[in-house]
């Protein structure tokens, strides 16, 4: 049987198809305006159906339409794929398309306000220690790889006369002579090396400053692994306020909620393009 070809349409588009004394503006810049909102905003389109259309189960959702008076979204419910029209009124109508911009921007932020309890985190207690962007290893790093330099060093510049002790000169020999020293120091050079680029690359990305950044290229090339973990946890908390949505939240939620794109309903799940493996031709 053919498709009614207003099936899966918005209120809002066919309110196009009546006769109305006055042209809704924003109406006719419906398709527009759903899409920006779809494409631009997804997490919006959960909240305006979540909390201006109370409904806590909310599995996806989709604008199909907007017009001076409110928007019109589709969505399913969790555990049940079959679709289900909201309409949401503004609080007061809109006369013009940015008008409605606007308004969809405040609804987003009202309602993100509510369901995510958005806070002040900028606030800190008088006692809260102060974030450290850079430190010192700590003394047992220090001591362990100011002897690894130490003997390495020693092992390349010093002749055997000039070694304190005929011990240290055996050692030196047992363990094959200065040219082994030498590979030492280079292999070392090259992992600190390494390091410092690893370093480098993750204040870069995660916007350290430039100030910190230079303190940590000479203590990484020195100390090594430990002084790298260390940059990395402050690497780290710069991106998780850059960027807490993939680095600050739990990963049930960071599948749930902010997994942007799989809550928004496509073309595909309306029907109105064939779903991967189906063939278009009947």
């Amino acid at each position: 049987m053919p498709k009614d070809p207003k099936e899966g349409m918005s209120p809002t588009l066919r309110k196009r198809n009546t006769k109305t004394s006055k042209v809704d503006e924003v109406a006719l810049e419906s398709h527009d305006l759903a899409k920006a909102v779809n494409v631009n905003d997804p997490d919006a389109v959960i909240d305006y159906i979540q909390y201006f259309g109370d409904i806590s189960n909310v599995f996806k959702g989709r604008v199909v339409g907007v017009d001076s008076s409110g928007i019109d979204c589709l969505y399913t419910v969790a555990g049940n794929p079959m679709r289900k029209e909201l309409r949401i009124q503004f609080d007061s109508p809109v006369e013009t398309v940015e008008e409605a911009k606007e308004k969809l921007k405040s609804m987003a932020k009202e309602a993100h306000r509510i369901l995510h309890h958005d806070i002040d985190k900028s606030y800190q207690s008088p006692n809260t220690p102060k974030p450290v962007d850079w430190s010192w290893p700590t003394l047992r790093t220090f001591f362990i790889v100011s002897i690894i330099w130490t003997v390495t060093l020693l092992g390349i510049h010093l002749d055997d006369e000039q070694m304190p002790h005929s011990i240290l000169v055996n050692a030196r020999h047992k363990a094959g002579g200065i040219p082994i020293f030498e590979r030492v120091l280079t292999a070392l050079l090259i992992m600190h090396s390494i390091e410092v680029t690893v370093a480098v690359g993750m204040c870069i990305y995660a916007r350290v400053p430039f100030e910190t950044m230079l303190k940590w290229i000479p203590t990484v090339f020195v100390f090594g692994i430990p002084s790298l973990q260390d940059c990395m946890k402050v690497c780290v908390r710069y991106a998780m306020y850059r960027d807490p949505v993939t680095f600050g939240v739990p990963e049930n939620v960071l599948n749930g909620h902010y997994m942007k794109y799989r809550r928004i309903l496509t073309d595909a799940d309306l029907g109105l393009l064939p779903v991967e493996g189906e063939s278009s031709s009947k």
